[in-house]
């Protein structure tokens, strides 16, 4: 990432040294130098939840956690390639259920809106 945003490290304004590129082993001194936190512990003390613990609060199994996920119903952030912190799910996210006539995906498309209109009222509940 720190590549591809054109940064390079402090070695690469010597002679000879303008190719220098961050690696994992430099990001690593660099961690432990300044101790910097991980995304991980930054998300957690946002308040953001694991798999396990979004999916108990939300009284529902973690894969159907993560279909909700990719519907739009809950939201996660990665921490690393392949693993997800979750916001602390909304109270009115849809419960659990089953039906040809109520599909998840127009229920998490009727949330979508309700949370667009919900946002365009800033002055609601604030003082004017």
């Amino acid at each position: 990432m720190l590549n591809k945003q054109g940064f390079r490290p402090g070695g690469s304004v010597r002679r000879g040294r303008s190719e220098a590129h961050f690696t994992a082993v430099r990001v690593a001194y660099l961690v432990h130098a300044y101790a910097l936190r991980s995304r991980y512990e930054r998300l957690r003390d946002r308040g953001m939840l694991t798999t396990r613990e979004a999916a108990a609060r939300l009284g529902i199994h973690e894969s159907t956690l993560v279909h909700w996920t990719e519907c739009g119903l809950v939201t996660r952030h990665a921490y690393n390639a392949h693993a997800y912190l979750y916001e602390v799910p909304d109270p009115h996210v849809s419960e659990k259920h089953c039906s040809r006539w109520d599909r998840l995906a127009d229920r998490a498309a009727a949330l979508k809106t309700a949370r667009v209109a919900k946002s365009s009222h800033p002055t609601e509940g604030g003082v004017v």
